[in-house]
């Protein structure tokens, strides 16, 4: 019964009624054990209803989710990093929740860095994405060093834009920061992307 719950839940989404999904997702978590299962319950309702800007209820859903795969498959399993990777995003897009979103997007990237390493391209994003809820959150200093390291691994990231998106970052910061070498570090960092 659950699975055939799953399975008309798929179908109601990619025929784009997230309503009648979301239905099915919720008569098959209360069916599903505790397993990898309800875990992918939780998520897709989570992804439906933060498709539909129910960003709190997404929240929970992808909690639920993020805390089963943990137990079930480790927090450095692909699917946990990437339930975890969401669930910080939604948190992210809530203004009332940059403590959580601070410590899911820096969760984030330290399952990242131990998944993937720190030069890889999707751990210098996850880790911008920390430094901006740093500094929507007015904690220049930690942003700053989060972005330096960024900056350490810019060439990993594909798009020249977005390597030259880091290093405006930094140097927005710089009036900021307490560090007396940040317009130095910076420069260096500018002179090497030049280079390179």
């Amino acid at each position: 019964m659950s699975a055939k719950l799953f399975e008309q839940a798929l179908s109601a989404v990619e025929s784009g009624d997230l309503f009648e999904a979301e239905k099915k997702l919720r008569q098959a978590r209360g069916i599903f054990s505790q397993s990898e299962d309800l875990a992918k319950v939780h998520f897709m309702l989570g992804m439906i209803l933060e498709r539909q800007q129910r960003l709190d209820e997404s929240m929970d859903s992808l909690k639920a989710c993020f805390e089963l795969r943990e137990q079930i498959l480790g927090l450095n399993d692909p699917a946990t990093a990437l339930t975890l990777k969401i669930w910080a995003a939604v948190a992210t897009r809530l203004p009332d929740q940059d403590v959580l979103a601070c410590e899911l997007n820096k969760q984030s990237v330290a399952v990242a860095v131990g998944i993937l390493g720190e030069e890889h391209a999707e751990t210098v994003s996850a880790r911008m994405k920390y430094a901006a809820v740093l500094i929507r959150s007015g904690q220049f200093d930690t942003a700053f060093e989060e972005l330096l390291i960024c900056g350490k691994n810019v060439h990993a990231l594909p798009d020249f834009e977005d390597q030259e998106s880091v290093l405006d970052s930094l140097e927005k910061l710089i009036p900021k920061v307490l560090r007396s070498d940040a317009t130095l570090l910076v420069g260096q960092l500018r002179s090497s992307l030049i280079q390179g």
